[in-house]
C-alpha cells in the first residue's frame, strides 16, 4: 500500500534524508536535521511516498506568490531511491502535490531542473506533460 503524506517529525525527516540525499549528495543528515526548524518556519514543506513500510521518494515544496496569479507552489526538490526509479513513484508523488497544491489555492505547481539534468526535464516534459516555461538565472550572494 502507498501513502503520500508530510513529514513532520524529526524521525521522520531523518527517514526520508537517504532519498533526499540522492540528490542533495553534498548534504550531511546534521546540517539536514539543523536547518529543519527554520526551514519550516520559512513555509518549507518535506512529503514523502511511503510504499511496502519505507520512504521511496521525498519532495519538498514552498508557496509563493505571484502579481498575476494565485499563489504558487514550488517543488524544490523531488527525488526517488535509485533502486525504486522509473517504478511511477516519482510521478504518483507529483500527482499528489498536484492535488495538495490546488488544496492549498494554489493556481501553479511549478519545478525547476538544473540544465545539465535532462532525465529529469524528459520526467517533466514527457510523463508529466508539464510545458517548459522558463529559464532560471540567479547570483550567489556572499
Amino acid at each position: 500500500m502507498e501513502e503520500i503524506f508530510e513529514l513532520s517529525t524529526e524521525t521522520e525527516w531523518c527517514e526520508a534524508f537517504p532519498v533526499l540525499n540522492t540528490l542533495r549528495k553534498d548534504l550531511t543528515e546534521l546540517e539536514f536535521l539543523l536547518r529543519r526548524t527554520r526551514l519550516i518556519y520559512d513555509g518549507y514543506h518535506l512529503f514523502g511516498l511511503r510504499s511496502e513500510g519505507g520512504i521511496v521518494a521525498v519532495a519538498s515544496v514552498a508557496f509563493y506568490p505571484h502579481v498575476t496569479k494565485e499563489k504558487n507552489c514550488w517543488v524544490h526538490d523531488l527525488a526517488t531511491l535509485e533502486s525504486e526509479r522509473s517504478k511511477g513513484f516519482g510521478a504518483r508523488l507529483m500527482r499528489g502535490l498536484e492535488a495538495w497544491a490546488k488544496a492549498q489555492g494554489c493556481a501553479r505547481l511549478c519545478v525547476d531542473t538544473r540544465l545539465d539534468r535532462s532525465e529529469a526535464q524528459r520526467f517533466y516534459k514527457e510523463k508529466l506533460g508539464y510545458p517548459k516555461t522558463a529559464v532560471t538565472y540567479y547570483c550567489e550572494l556572499q
